[in-house]
């Protein structure tokens, strides 16, 4: 028994760790991406490629054999809809808020909100551990606010560290973000308890083919019928962002997959504040080691505080 015990928290270890690497591959990939945007059309470019990609790496997944019930469905047509909203909030978010803001708004959303969610619906219990550990991500999120509004007063004629007014438009893209942030979690707790579940990777194909439906859907829109503007469209992206979204999609996937493995073994309350604290980190990690940004250390000392006790509660 104590044997089985090790090796699922050597597992969960696992899991958490491919969540700071995709974390981090998908944090680069997307500021890559969201640098040529011009209009709503490279959106849906976006998100019809990374369908077409997803959906091509589930049915290889599944062996070739998609199978689907009503409760698949279902669960499918919601996380269709919130990957949706997610392509548009998270790429047009930083038009009109800073990155700082963004993140202290949407982590802290999403990891109040998400906690309670797993005590109303889960029945998870609340702990000393637990309110801790949240108290520790909110103070690593107000400090990256507090250090990141610093280097923007000592900087103000240095517009990559200036910092953007908040204004009442990126609250509501911040909102939508938390929302559809908090469903994702609580419909993959859903998915993972679910017995009636065919499979996750049938679920996440079927998913993957709405994503794509609707987006030459809204594409045809957009272009009034005429596909040679919608080819005219997609030769506009250059070529090497073409792979930055298969390498963000790949991410994507992993992150999805992980998830679900994550929450079958364990609460949304232990998962919402690790993975926060983890996506925190890895996007420290491409900040400083990548992009050669300045290392906002106060905050990530309590962050990894975070993650330290999370492994404790």
């Amino acid at each position: 028994m104590q044997c089985k015990l090790k090796e699922r928290y050597v597992m969960i270890v696992v899991y958490y760790a491919g969540l700071f690497l995709c974390g981090a591959v998908t944090t680069f990939s997307q500021k890559k991406y969201s640098g040529i945007l011009r209009s709503r059309t490279d959106i849906l470019i976006y998100a019809l490629t990374t369908g077409v990609m997803s959906m091509l790496f589930f049915w290889i997944t599944s062996g070739f054999s998609i199978v689907l019930n009503g409760k698949t469905t279902l669960y499918s047509v919601i996380i269709t809809g919130t990957s949706f909203v997610s392509y548009f909030a998270q790429l047009l978010v930083y038009r009109y808020m800073g990155v700082a803001e963004v993140s202290v708004i949407t982590m802290g959303g999403k990891l109040l909100l998400s906690s309670v969610t797993g005590i109303l619906l889960f029945s998870e219990k609340v702990s000393l551990i637990s309110v801790t550990r949240i108290a520790l991500m909110l103070l690593s999120v107000l400090l990256l606010f507090v250090q990141k509004r610093k280097v923007g007063k000592n900087t103000e004629n240095d517009k990559s560290t200036r910092v953007q007014s908040v204004s009442v438009i990126g609250w509501l893209w911040c909102a939508l973000i938390v929302g559809v942030g908090v469903i994702g979690t609580v419909t993959s707790k859903y998915i993972a308890i679910d017995p009636k579940v065919t499979n996750s990777d049938s679920l996440f194909f079927f998913a993957n083919f709405l994503i794509v439906c609707l987006s030459v859907l809204f594409l045809l829109f957009e272009s009034r019928g005429k596909l040679g503007t919608c080819v005219s469209q997609f030769r506009a992206v250059p070529g090497k962002q073409y792979l930055t979204v298969i390498i963000k999609t790949a991410a994507g996937v992993g992150t999805s997959l992980l998830g679900i493995l994550i929450l079958a073994e364990s609460d949304v309350s232990l998962y919402v504040p690790l993975s926060n604290a983890l996506q925190f980190l890895a996007t420290q990690a491409v900040a400083v080691f990548i992009l050669r940004e300045r290392p906002l250390i106060l905050p990530m000392i309590p962050a990894t505080l975070s993650i330290l006790l999370g492994f404790f509660g």
